[in-house]
């Protein structure tokens, strides 16, 4: 072993234990500075460890917290980034806190989320076992551009480790064209036509050109967004069957669904402890990728229905009468499935925008304006909305322009004051925060109502 990894390591340790001891996260930094010494660390730390990687646009984090929860559930520790540090310094972070000096992994088994622009550096140093793909949407525009990029950045990481399953969306065309042309072994997973809406089409803002021809997809029904049973009527590239596929919702219920999959030839009824259809999709997503893992059938049905959701990601809170809700929104696939989720609530509820445009939210605000507020005019149940972070006025617009009544908005700059506001609300209350907003804000709730921090 090299002088150099030896001091990358033990460079990466010390500035975690420091930034612990500060109560900060060290989730990332202790990686950036490791690697400036020792670029080739994430390749030497890794050797011997079996990886999963999961990237797309929404459901990274949830989809790791349920593969880590399979591992649990089959009796096998594993390292993961559970803080959502997800580029190459926050993976290198977490396998370099599991390893001696010398570069040697403690553990057999790791559970990685990866930003979908960093794969191209990620998968070749990894070499994973499995890599899941939930979705690709159109997601800040500013530093991805268009979501043609995102896919080649995918593409390039794909074609640097041709060992690697690929576990993908069948729904999604844009994660199935990473299928063409290359060598690597894939399984499929998705929502079967009888839990889509047969004659739907998608909507006018959703990317519906073939990623391989260009040509008009066709469709024969959708899931949501771009997703469903498409065919291009040029090249033929099409949806294809799934491994792990769900073939009825019982029930969408407050706080999970119940549905029907086909695992291979067998059929299984899972409860998927978060609400939403997006999350299933995610859970199906979780199964396909633990058994491309050889983890058993039941630890990973088990994780579906028990893991506990990510920070932000549908996460409780227990404050005011009815308690709260935090679900991460950073792009308009995402929030019109949250609108949705919010639209199927039978009681009276409270929504709070906490919406930045730093960095790491994506400065282009554009979204806004393909996310379909207007589901929100005239909604009997919706009480009130509160807007809160630097683009709060942005999206009280955005609102009015949407038809929600002005009488229902309300502007609250101060986190505390705003804090003791979802404390006295009557109703339930769902917070709708960017990265960084949710990041500024959810201490506020963790030292008021309890709670892990963000890396934990």
């Amino acid at each position: 072993m090299s002088l150099k990894v030896i001091i990358a390591i033990a460079a990466c340790k010390a500035v975690r234990f420091a930034a612990r001891i500060a109560h900060r996260g060290g989730t990332a930094k202790p990686g950036e500075i490791a690697l400036k010494i020792c670029p080739e660390l994430l390749r030497v730390v890794s050797r011997g460890v079996e990886t999963v990687v999961v990237t797309g646009t929404n459901g990274k984090t949830t989809t790791c917290r349920m593969l880590e929860q399979a591992f649990a559930e089959a009796g096998k520790s594993c390292i993961t980034n559970r803080s959502g540090a997800n580029l190459m310094s926050g993976i290198t972070t977490e396998f370099v806190m599991e390893c001696t000096l010398t570069g040697k992994c403690r553990k057999k088994y790791a559970v990685m989320e990866c930003d979908e622009g960093w794969t191209k550096h990620v998968l070749p140093a990894l070499r994973p076992k499995a890599f899941v793909v939930t979705n690709l949407f159109r997601d800040q525009v500013d530093r991805y551009g268009n979501v043609e990029n995102t896919l080649a950045a995918i593409r390039a990481g794909v074609e640097g480790s041709p060992e690697t399953t690929l576990v993908l969306n069948a729904d999604d065309h844009i994660v199935a064209a990473l299928a063409h042309d290359v060598p690597n072994a894939v399984v499929w997973f998705g929502m079967d036509a009888a839990a889509g809406e047969a004659g739907a089409v998608p909507g006018e803002s959703e990317v519906t050109q073939c990623m391989l021809c260009g040509t008009e997809l066709e469709y024969n029904y959708v899931n949501y967004a771009h997703h469903g049973g498409y065919r291009c009527p040029d090249c033929g590239h099409a949806r294809q069957d799934t491994f792990v596929g769900v073939t009825e919702i019982i029930s969408l219920e407050a706080d999970g669904s119940r549905v029907k999959m086909h695992i291979g030839d067998a059929a299984r009824e899972i409860y998927v402890n978060q609400p939403a259809k997006y999350n299933i999709s995610n859970a199906a997503g979780t199964l396909a990728g633990a058994l491309t893992m050889e983890l058993p059938e039941d630890a990973a049905a088990a994780a579906v229905e028990n893991f506990r959701p990510g920070f932000g990601r549908m996460e409780k809170f227990a404050i005011g009468a009815q308690g709260a809700r935090m679900v991460l929104v950073k792009n308009a696939a995402g929030c019109n499935q949250v609108l949705a989720f919010l639209l199927a609530q039978a009681a009276p509820f409270r929504v709070v925008f906490v919406t930045n445009n730093r960095g790491a939210d994506g400065t282009d605000m554009s979204w806004l304006e393909d996310a379909r507020f207007e589901s929100l005019a005239g909604l009997q149940t919706l009480a009130g909305i509160t807007l809160s972070g630097l683009c709060a006025q942005t999206v009280r617009e955005r609102l009015l322009r949407a038809g929600v009544a002005e009488h229902l908005l309300a502007l609250q700059p101060d986190y505390a004051a705003l804090t003791e506001e979802i404390a006295a609300s009557a109703e339930p209350v769902f917070i709708l925060p960017s990265y960084t907003g949710m990041m500024e804000f959810r201490p506020q709730l963790v030292k008021r109502c309890g709670g892990k921090e963000f890396w934990e």
